[in-house]
């Protein structure tokens, strides 16, 4: 599959519940896959660890979904870059936040996550939990 379908895939999946979510992170990443979800957050490795920060999300701030608006994607080799929004969706279908995101995912030659970074602006994300 080509990577780009494969990462779209994987982002549309955040959207649908918060364990479908949980469970493309479970599907498509490698066993020992870092993940920086962004500077200053803790690198996990492997979607159990990835699952755990995510839970920490949903305990903060009431995390039900992400909707993903993609505004670019392409790829270089093994690598996706992509410029996208992330609209953070609580239980009651509320955006709690949208955060402009870069993300850069590397993929093996089975479609699997080998390594994925992201880089947005934390205070977005902390201005909500003061308010």
């Amino acid at each position: 599959m080509h990577h780009i379908t494969k990462v779209e895939y994987f982002f549309a999946r955040w959207s649908i519940s918060y364990g479908e979510l949980c469970a493309a992170f479970t599907d498509t990443l490698t066993a020992d896959a870092p993940w920086l979800a962004a500077p200053g957050i803790p690198e996990t490795h492997g979607a159990a660890e990835a699952i755990a920060l995510l839970d920490q999300f949903r305990v903060g701030y009431n995390l039900e979904t992400v909707q993903v608006r993609m505004v670019r994607i392409g790829q270089t080799g093994e690598v996706v870059w992509t410029e996208r929004t992330d609209d953070l969706i609580d239980r009651d279908g509320t955006v709690i936040v949208s955060i402009p995101v870069a993300g850069v995912l590397t993929l093996n030659d089975s479609g699997k996550i080998t390594s994925y970074r992201d880089y947005w602006d934390m205070q977005e994300l902390q201005s909500k939990a003061n308010t």
